[in-house]
């Protein structure tokens, strides 16, 4: 299962998990981290692991964060390393593929999944995986106090947003998400004004076009609204919800919790 590194030719970067058994589909899955910091390599051993029992290659995709870039370019290169992949791993192959995300990474991967669908010229996702996601950014500029230990201005003067990155494997943005989630400026790092908000969303209709979702949110979450992987459920009778109680926003960090533990059983069964 040692993992392997590609780049494509927009210079993102993707790793791929094998799985012992011949391939019955694909997963490609988005990271999370608020589009501000994260690494595609934060994937948890246990849920790859779920994935490549039941013959799913994993590919975990690297995307451009911000405020370096904006999320229209976000967005733009997300859709160019996908349709990259699929033309050159998914469709030779006449692979199947299913979409993953956690947190932000969901937000990419539904607004992803609604421009293929759009599209409506390639093969669409089979089944859609949301772990505490969301798709809108309604609550986006909401202040949001996530630690109780200061945060210097220092701190985050030190840390480059304007090169380009794309990838954020110490995890050293970190206190410059916590920052903006603070003082309510996630927008303002995307670079879309209020008003350009309801460009950026997905609504219900559509989302009832989308193939199975499989959602998991703590009903304790702090960071993304409890309601929006809940409500997933009411839209078709092919989605799934299971609700975890008292664990953190990523609770994915607490693999050897019996929720957790189960989720991921869950997870594998709907597979």
């Amino acid at each position: 299962m040692k993992p392997n590194i590609q780049k494509l030719s927009n210079s993102m970067q993707y790793t791929i998990w094998m799985p012992e058994s011949p391939v019955s589909n694909i997963l490609i899955y988005f990271h999370g981290g608020g589009l501000i910091y994260g690494t595609r390599n934060d994937i948890p051993y246990a849920l790859t692991s779920t994935f490549l029992k039941k013959g799913v290659e994993v590919i975990a995709l690297d995307y451009p964060l911000a405020p370096n870039s904006s999320l229209n370019t976000i967005l733009e290169t997300s859709l160019q390393s996908f349709l990259e992949l699929y033309q050159t791993i998914i469709k030779p192959q006449n692979f199947n593929y299913m979409l993953c995300g956690r947190s932000a990474g969901s937000f990419i991967m539904f607004l992803l999944a609604n421009q293929i669908i759009k599209l409506n010229t390639i093969k669409n996702p089979t089944k859609i995986i949301n772990f505490y996601g969301y798709y809108d950014l309604k609550d986006s500029n909401r202040s949001k106090k996530l630690t109780d230990k200061p945060i210097s201005k220092e701190l985050i003067l030190s840390i480059n947003t304007t090169n380009f990155i794309h990838d954020d494997s110490a995890l050293s943005r970190y206190p410059l998400y916590l920052y903006l989630v603070e003082k309510g400026e996630l927008q303002k790092a995307y670079d879309i004004k209020e008003n350009k908000v309801s460009k950026y969303s997905i609504t219900k209709e559509e989302l009832k076009k989308f193939p199975p979702i499989f959602s998991a949110a703590s009903i304790s979450d702090k960071e993304v609204p409890f309601k929006y992987s809940k409500s997933l459920k009411d839209l078709s009778p092919n989605n799934v919800f299971y609700p975890l109680y008292y664990l953190d926003h990523d609770f994915l960090k607490e693999i050897d919790n019996p929720q957790v533990q189960k989720v991921l059983q869950n997870l594998e069964n709907w597979i």
